[in-house]
């Protein structure tokens, strides 16, 4: 599940890249365009119209790299959760859904599964937790070597 989320947010950024550069492409290249369009006579706007779509273009510009930025940032850092570990539920559903929003629709999805869907690693470490709180009880006589071999055999088979 993690895989999967990681090497979404890196199509995430591939795709956030080309839609920048699309639009710095279309930026540059519009006023130049319509230009010779209204100098061949082709079309008929007015300067004042042609200036309010140049404006609109590199607003909108503006904001993709501003959409593209935050990408990366959000990116980068569920990323790092994802190989360091997520504190909390809480954090799983702060990053899955910044990861919808700016990410990629996928990338959020699969981080948002990893509330529902516990890997391996997290059962290993649930399972030690569990094994060590019941040696401490067996440890502090809280309870007899029968209870704990019972409650150590049911911890086993609910990890399986």
């Amino acid at each position: 599940m993690k895989i999967a989320a990681r090497v979404f947010i890196y199509i995430g950024y591939v795709l956030s890249i080309f839609c920048t550069l699309f639009m710095l492409i279309f930026a540059v290249n519009f006023r130049p365009a319509v230009q010779i369009l209204i100098d061949n006579g082709e079309i008929i706007i007015d300067e004042e119209s042609l200036l309010m779509l140049s404006t609109m273009i590199w607003v909108a510009l503006v904001i993709v790299i501003i959409y593209t930025v935050a990408t990366f940032i959000v990116g980068i850092k569920t990323d790092k959760h994802l190989k360091n570990g997520f504190t909390g539920d809480g954090q799983i559903i702060l990053y899955g859904v910044l990861s919808l929003i700016f990410v990629n629709i996928l990338a959020g999805l699969f981080v948002l599964l990893l509330l529902a869907v516990k890997e391996d690693g997290n059962n290993d470490e649930e399972l030690n937790k569990r094994l060590n709180e019941l040696k401490d009880l067996l440890d502090r006589g809280l309870i007899n070597e029968e209870e704990y071999s019972e409650l150590k055999k049911r911890a086993i088979e609910k990890n399986i």
